[in-house]
């Protein structure tokens, strides 16, 4: 199963923060985009930590790994300190894994209807064939060619 995605994190932050994605990943540096955007990179971080500091730079609008680490030191300061970030943190990282696990049901349900359908028509197709089978007269084995 693939990991909760970046892009989940940020749309999610962004309704949480009551803005649009775009302006987390913005160039805006006003300190209530700032915080939204710390939180984000650290709840990312968090959820996928095999995910380089710079990838997670990139998809937060092009911002350098130094950047990710100066957000990443800020955040996680920012959550130790204050009650409310860090509930404001796993506010975010809880609504992150929902999200993605309903995702990952969504796509299996599609993935089963789809089985399904192909288990149907297997047997559909094998009801056929033993019917085919069966409808079929043998024939003797025949021997010699005639000519």
């Amino acid at each position: 199963m693939a990991g909760v995605t970046i892009q989940e994190v940020i749309a999610i932050a962004a309704e949480q923060a009551r803005t649009r994605p775009e302006a987390i990943t913005g160039p805006r540096r006003t300190a209530p985009l700032v915080r939204i955007r710390h939180r984000a990179m650290v709840v990312v971080k968090m959820l996928r930590p095999e995910l380089s500091l710079t990838m997670i730079g990139r998809w937060f609008g092009g911002r350098d790994h130094s950047t990710v680490i100066n957000a990443l030191r800020k955040g996680a300061l920012r959550v130790a300190q204050d009650p409310r970030e860090a509930e404001a943190a796993e506010a975010l990282w809880r609504a992150a894994l929902i999200e993605h696990l309903h995702a990952q049901l969504r796509a299996n349900r599609v993935i089963a209807r789809t089985l399904e359908g192909q288990i149907e028509a297997l047997e559909k197709a094998g009801a056929a064939a033993s019917l085919l089978a069966s409808a079929v007269p043998e024939f003797p084995e025949i021997t010699e060619v005639r000519r």
